[in-house]
Parts: structure tokens; sequence; C-alpha cells
């Protein structure tokens, strides 16, 4: 491992060691946190308004959730509590899919602000830990009109860790196959300031036992890996001015263990991003204007050693956007807001053509109006990309509707009608041999509508959907065997989303989420795939989970199931992954002691030993257990 991994790991076990009279795990984590249902504001539409008020399913998760599952990344979260699809390589990459949409049809935004970066796309949410972050709304349905390209299936917000004052917490975990996490943070108040710093340290060997078709028990080599992270942040007020800056250093070194397949082939791969953004809120009479900017830098290194077919390849991508946001109410019944973005890319990576860059432009209009029990939700954006060598352009339109059929009922009706979008990335055009340059936008249009009941002690919401995807990007090979990516694809996806939540007593909350999707390609009746299910899109995906509280001790039990997964267009039982139900629990113990608090914490991972595969050639670990140790201040 690189010697900076290992001059960092020594400075968070001293300042661990420092700080062990204080305080937890990640920040955020309080250890004395309590489930609690209750209307949350959103901010995932640009609009202020209760998640029952919206007009599409949001789904948000917060510390409670964290602290219940015990989860340590986006990834971890949003696989226990969300109805998002998540394809995770053994312990390596995870990426997220919903409503039958590709991994880049789900849009990942910090702040509102975009993750993602036009190379690839997408972005791995196993590199990002949940210390970075307070909470995350997912956005089920397109969300083209309000943040642009990329969101055609969904969008996960993610907001950054705020400030609470005075705090210091420091935490460890250990676990099986070498796991080690060790974290750190602080928080500071002094008037009208405020801000915080958090760091998070992470090793593991990763070569757990799995068995082999052929019932051979096998263990994964050449899977360790080790990774730090830091965020810091600072907030202010200045007259009319709110002001937020805040930036995260994420660096990850693993090695690659391959398929079951193939076996490891001494493959390493280095992930480095760096991301600093700003943010001012000013109060301009009755409105608010909201400027907002970010730089990100990237750089993936990859390593094979092979004698023949070996590479060591070195990528690096740099992002940044600027965006003005105006909202003011516009009379007593209609809320306006109106603005415009700009941004730039680049990436430099030996496979890709030279000189490739990217600038984007757009501008959108968006509407909240009360009309006694009626909301309208209206929004446009027009987005275009000038690349290298062309321009591209986008519209994106919604109009969505909330009812609540009777003013003391607290039952609301949603209704969403609206289109996507996502351009082709760096790799789809540009990638050396490989690429096509004329390939064309995907595209989107889907309706859905639903029903939530929002209770003082119960929630309940289902919705459905349909979807028709065209000019789908397929990478595809031709007659000597080459691979290359085409505007192929075209299909339909429709569903039913349904979620459960009820505190049956004041210590014990029962839920559950589940969906059904029939995602069939449409793109050529005389092919074998017509109408047939597409490959890696589970039918059926169901997480029910139990809280419970008794005094200072706090469980968990929750599970996943995700239902059988094609491998090949045709539905072909003999190339699918089997069904897949995955149970873990948690349990924790809760103390406080003067001016400090702590949890001592234990989550059994994968309770039934189930021998499971999210992606093909990849095994999921068996069962294991994990022990944490979080301390803070009061």
């Amino acid at each position: 491992m690189t010697a900076r991994l290992s001059a960092l790991r020594r400075a968070l076990l001293v300042l661990l060691f420092v700080l062990s009279g204080y305080p937890v795990a990640s920040f955020g984590q309080a250890p004395d946190s309590v489930v609690a249902l209750q209307e949350i504001t959103v901010s995932a539409l640009r609009m202020g308004v209760p998640a029952s008020r919206a007009p599409q399913r949001i789904t948000v998760l917060g510390q409670a959730e964290i602290v219940a599952t015990g989860s340590h990344t986006v990834a971890d979260l949003l696989a226990a509590r969300s109805a998002l699809s998540i394809r995770q390589y053994g312990q390596g990459l995870a990426t997220a899919s919903c409503r039958g949409g590709a991994a880049g049809h789900t849009q990942v935004l910090i702040d509102g602000m975009p993750l993602s970066g036009p190379q690839a796309g997408q972005f791995d949410l196993n590199l990002l830990p949940l210390h970075l972050f307070d909470s995350m709304e997912i956005l089920h349905g397109p969300s083209s009109s309000v943040y642009g390209a990329d969101g055609m299936s969904s969008a996960v917000y993610l907001r950054g860790a705020r400030s609470e004052n005075g705090q210091a917490r420091v935490g460890t975990e250990v676990g099986a196959w070498g796991a080690l996490l060790t974290s750190a943070g602080w928080s500071f108040g002094n008037g009208n300031v405020s801000g915080l710093v958090s760091g998070e340290y992470r090793q593991s060997t990763g070569d757990f036992p799995y068995e082999t078709d052929a019932g051979e028990e096998m263990r994964r080599e050449h899977s360790d890996q080790e990774g730090f992270s830091l965020m810091g942040a600072v907030a202010g007020r200045a007259g009319r001015h709110a002001l937020r800056g805040a930036f995260f250093h994420v660096d990850r070194d693993q090695r690659l263990p391959g398929s079951i397949a193939f076996g490891s082939q001494e493959e390493q791969q280095w992930d480095t991003h760096s991301r600093l953004w700003l943010e001012d809120n000013v109060l301009l009479g009755p409105g608010t204007l909201t400027l907002r900017g970010f730089l990100q830098r990237g750089k993936l290194r990859y390593l094979n050693p092979h004698p023949v077919w070996g590479q060591d390849n070195t990528a690096r991508t740099t992002t940044n956007g600027l965006e003005a946001t105006w909202r003011q109410p516009a009379g007593r019944r209609l809320n306006v807001s109106a603005g415009t973005t700009a941004g730039y890319a680049t990436a430099d990576n030996p496979s890709l053509a030279p000189d490739i860059s990217e600038f984007r432009w757009g501008a959108f209009l968006s509407a909240a109006g009360a009309y006694g029990r009626w909301r309208i939700y209206p929004a446009v954006r027009f987005d275009a990309y000038a690349e290298s060598d062309r321009t591209l352009s986008a519209l994106s339109p919604r109009i969505g509707a909330n009812v609540q059929p009777v003013e003391r009922l607290p039952l609301f009706v949603k209704a969403n009608v609206g289109g996507g979008f996502r351009p082709p990335t760096f790799n789809d055009r540009f990638w050396i041999g490989s690429g096509n340059p004329d390939l064309e936008p995907e595209r989107l249009y889907s309706a859905d509508a639903g029903v939530q009941i929002d209770g003082r002690t119960a929630q309940f919401e289902v919705s459905g959907y349909a979807a028709r995807y065209s000019n789908r990007i397929l990478w595809t090979p031709d007659e000597s065997g080459a691979w290359s990516p085409k505007n192929l694809a075209k299909t339909r996806a429709l569903g039913i989303e349904a979620s459960f939540s009820a505190q049956v007593r004041e210590n014990l909350t029962v839920g559950a989420l589940y969906s059904w999707t029939r995602a069939t390609d449409r793109s050529d009746s005389a092919s074998p795939a017509w109408n047939k299910r597409l490959p890696f899109v589970p039918a059926h995906l169901a997480k029910p989970y139990v809280s419970a509280k008794f005094g200072r001790v706090s469980i968990d039990l929750h599970g996943r199931f995700t239902g059988r997964r094609f491998t090949s267009p045709t539905e072909d039982k003999e190339n699918s992954l089997d069904p897949a139900f995955v149970a873990g629990a948690s349990a924790s113990f809760a103390w406080n002691a003067g001016p400090f608090s702590g949890r001592l914490s234990t989550m059994l991972e994968n309770a039934f030993d189930s021998q499971y595969i999210l992606v093909e050639g990849y095994p999921m670990p068996p069962r294991h257990l994990r022990l944490r140790l979080a301390l803070q201040t009061r």
C-alpha cells in the first residue's frame, strides 16, 4: 500500500488515541438516535415542500436509518432502506438503478450539484462514506426537468454534513477478514460561524470464502483494500448572506480479485476524488438568490501486470459548475424558481482521443402553486452540451400535481408526467478504436401516479409508473467480434413501488419496501429478445425491517430479497442469477457518563449465510460480524 495511506493511518490512530475520552463513528450518528415518523421538508425538487405534498415519490433517509442499519457508505444505506437496486461486485464497485434504468440513469447530486462526470457517467457509491453527508433524498422518476442530464429514472440528492455545535466524536470498528475502521470528527460554533471537520480510515483483506457451482470452497484472493476520506465545512451569516463552503477528499487503494471464472489477474486500482463547493443564499426582498459553484478533480489509475495484455493507465478528470437560482413568491398561491447553470469538464485518458472536453449550459423554470387542496408543479428545463466536435441540446418538461381529497384526512394523491435525457459519455464517443462519435442522446418519457397516507405514527405509499426509453446506448459486437456502442435499444418499463412504516408502539417500528418491475426490450419485433425482460433487472425487490428500543438497548432486524435476474435477453432460466434473500441484524447499547455519551454496537451480516450474487461472477460475503464502539460529547 502507498506510503501516503500508511502515514494517514498513523495520524488517524493518534487522533483516536488523543480524543478517546470523547466520541463517534461518523458525523451525525448520535448514539441516542430514535426513529421518528414525521413530515420532512425535502429539497430534491428545488422547492421546500413536505414529501407527502410532492408530485412524485420521494424517499428520505437520515441519521435514524444510518444508525439502525449500521451502514458505512451511500451504497450500504441505499441497499438497506431504498427501493433502488444496488449492483455490487463483491465488496467493490457499487452502482444504483431504478425503474428499469441503467446505472447511468440515476443522477447523484451533492447539495444540488452533479457528482458524476462525463467520462463514465456514473460514480462508485462505495467511495462515498456516510460521514460526508447528513441525509439523502431519493427522487423516483425523471429529474431532468429539475437538474438536467442523467436523471432519467431517479436522482439521489445527498445533503452535505452540517455542524452540530461543540461536539467531538470518535469511533472504531472491527470485523471479519481484517476489516478495521477508525473515524474522528469535531464541530464548532461561535456566534454566526460554525463548522466541522471529520475523517475516516478503512482497511480490509476481503479474502472471504465462497462456494463454486461445483461445490468447491474457495477464497477470494488479491482482494485487500485500504482508504481514507476527509471532510470539512464552514458556514456563517453576514447581513443578508448565508454562506457555506465545504470540501471532501476520498482516496482508496484496492486490489481487484477478478471474477469466479478468471480468478485474480493481480490487477490493482487507485481511486482519488477531491471536491470543493461553495454556496451563498442572499435574501433580496421577498425572494432569495442562491449562488452555487463546485470544482471536482478525479484520478483513477488501473494496473494489470500481465506480461502480454497488461497495462498501466491513469485517467484524470476535471469537472466544475456554476448555478444561479432565484426563488420568489408570485402572489399568495404561487412560488416560482428560475435559474441558469454552466459547467466545463475535461478528461485525460490514454484510451480516449486527445483534447476531450465539454462545455454545458442550461436554464430552468419551475413553480409550485397551492389552490385549496390542490398543488400544481410545472417545470421545464433547456440544456445544451458543446463537445469537441458538435453541440447537443434537449428540452425537458414536467407537470405534476398533488391533491388532498379530504381536508381532515392525511391522504394525498400524486401524479407526474415528464421527460428525461442523457448525452453519450466520453467513453461512448471517444474510446480509441471502439467509440462511436455519431451517438445521439438517450431519451425518456415517463408517467406515474400514486397515493400516500401520512399519519402521525404510520406512513403508506403506493405508486405505479410507465416509462418509455428510446435511443438507449448498447455496446454490441460486430461480425469480427469488435465491440462498439450504438443507439439500438428501445425499452419499456412498467412497475409498482410500495412502502410502509408504522410506529406500532413508542419503542417499536416496523416497515417494508417493495417494487415490481417489468422492463422489456421493444427494439425489434423480429428479434428473439422482443418483449423479453431486460438483463440484470430484478422483477421483484423487497426490503422488510423492524426496529425496537428497550431502554438503552436498540435492535434492528432487516432483510433484502432480490428476485431472479436474467443474464441474457431471452429470459432463459439457465442464464440467470438465482433469487436471494439476505437478512441482517444489529443490536446496540447506549449510555451517558457526565459530558459524554457512547454506543456499543454489533452487526450481524448475512445472518442465514446465503450464497448469493448481485453481479454475475462476483460472490458476496458469507455470514459475518462487525463490532463498533462510538463515543461523543453531549
